[in-house]
């Protein structure tokens, strides 16, 4: 019995992280990363507190994210390395703030799904369908 095999074609096996991305691929990053309820919630909150004042600070917010995000893309493009929220700390600062910007990002990506689930709870008490999702003891949200 014979059997026929193919060998892989060569160069087509890159081991670790790729290092490029597509349009498409960027821009699902970018909207996975703006898309969220914390922005709504913040802006209820920062409306009822400075009132229309509040606009000033979206625009000063947004101005510094800006430029954040600037510099995060120079130092991507110097240091092309995986971990760059964790690492650029660690090479400029040493090895405590990386280690800490590490902790922090892990946090952050632990805390959003919880908080996302009670933002949708929280929406959805509107329709009388959700009215049970949610249970209110003492002023807490208990999440049932």
């Amino acid at each position: 019995m014979a059997t026929s095999e193919t060998a892989p074609a060569s160069g087509t096996h890159h081991p670790g992280l790729r290092r490029e991305i597509g349009f498409i691929g960027l821009i699902w990053a970018s909207e996975g990363s703006i898309i969220g309820s914390g922005w709504l919630f913040g802006a209820q909150t920062a409306l009822a507190a400075a009132g229309p004042a509040a606009i000033i600070s979206w625009a000063i917010g947004g101005l510094a994210i800006l430029i954040l995000a600037l510099v995060h893309a120079e130092l991507g493009g110097m240091y092309p390395v995986s971990g760059g929220t964790a690492r650029f700390p660690h090479y400029a600062f040493g090895g405590a703030a990386g280690a800490s910007f590490g902790w922090f990002s892990w946090l952050q990506a632990a805390t959003v799904a919880p908080i996302e689930v009670l933002a949708m709870i929280t929406y959805a008490q509107h329709y009388s369908w959700a009215s049970g999702w949610e249970k209110i003891q003492g002023g807490e949200h208990v999440l049932t």
